[in-house]
């Protein structure tokens, strides 16, 4: 569950997502973009892919204003969260961050 942070109140989740992938892509031993809904990406699916040294990171990004992942989004990050990845939402980088610490995730 994400932990909402004050600050990012007026970003837009496009912005929140950007302003995650540039920190991830800023670290010498990460690589993260933004996904795209297709057909091949299918619904649901969170709105960064990243890796953060060797391990898969799937990131959803949610406004600050009382959003949270829908039921399919949620199952989504589950099914990840099975297979081994770190799968979590976030309403802003600080909850990222967070979030990744308590994984053991260190930045």
């Amino acid at each position: 569950v994400a932990k909402r942070h004050r600050g990012a109140a007026t970003m837009s989740e496009s912005a929140i997502s950007t302003t995650i992938i540039n920190w991830v892509n800023s670290l010498p031993d990460a690589r993260a973009r933004k996904v795209h809904q297709s057909a091949l990406a299918g619904k649901g699916e969170p709105d960064i892919d990243a890796c953060i040294a060797g391990r898969c990171v799937k990131i959803e990004t949610k406004q600050i204003a009382g959003n949270t992942p829908t039921r399919l989004q949620v199952q989504v990050l589950a099914e990840w969260r099975r297979a081994g990845a770190v799968a979590i939402w976030a309403t802003s980088l600080a909850g990222v961050k967070e979030q990744l610490a308590e994984h053991g995730i260190h930045r």
